[in-house]
């Protein structure tokens, strides 16, 4: 995709940011949107853009970031590319089950990681990776990306998951979207 977009004369930049679950899905869109106001407000300072027309890409959890973008971003991006984002309302009870709390196994899991995580490791001995299994045997994707709470009501956690989630804010003013799943 990056070469495509070179070769059409496109600026391209690739951002970084926090990830689960150090840090709470909220935080990893304020890093995102952190990133697309620098680009709009700085890069043409140092490269030949026009700030208004930024189009916005992601994979997988960054093509979940874009959808994100084009209701969560002032203003919006002029267009989205997502490829293979998560595209669930973060509520289905399949993969999120906010009715019980998460296990003490869980709990101690998402307390040994205690630094930010910047780089995902492919060790299936980290840290991150022990509370990625816990989380999915206990259906607690939700949770973990807008909780830390083990007390917190499943209402609350569903209406924090419904702000992230693109399926509920797509309407006649969202951005033009490219989707590939």
């Amino acid at each position: 995709e990056i070469t495509e977009a070179l070769s059409r004369g496109w600026t391209v930049v690739a951002i970084d940011y926090r990830l689960i679950p150090a840090v709470l899905l909220k935080d990893i869109v304020e890093d995102a949107q952190d990133a697309y106001e620098w680009v709009r407000t700085n890069l043409s300072k140092i490269e030949p853009i026009n700030p208004d027309i930024i189009s916005v890409f992601g994979r997988s959890a960054g093509g979940s970031l874009a959808l994100i973008s084009g209701y969560k971003f002032t203003p919006q991006p002029k267009a989205i590319i997502a490829l293979f984002p998560y595209l669930s309302n973060f509520n289905d009870p399949f993969v999120s089950n906010h009715m019980t709390p998460p296990s003490e196994e869980l709990l101690a899991a998402m307390r040994e990681i205690n630094q930010t995580i910047t780089q995902a490791s492919t060790k299936r001995s980290s840290p991150r990776s022990h509370v990625f299994e816990k989380m999915l045997l206990e259906k607690k994707q939700g949770w973990v990306l807008v909780s830390r709470d083990p007390n917190e009501s499943a209402e609350s956690i569903e209406a924090k998951l419904r702000e992230f989630s693109a399926v509920d804010h797509v309407d006649k003013n969202y951005p033009p979207t490219y989707l590939a799943h």
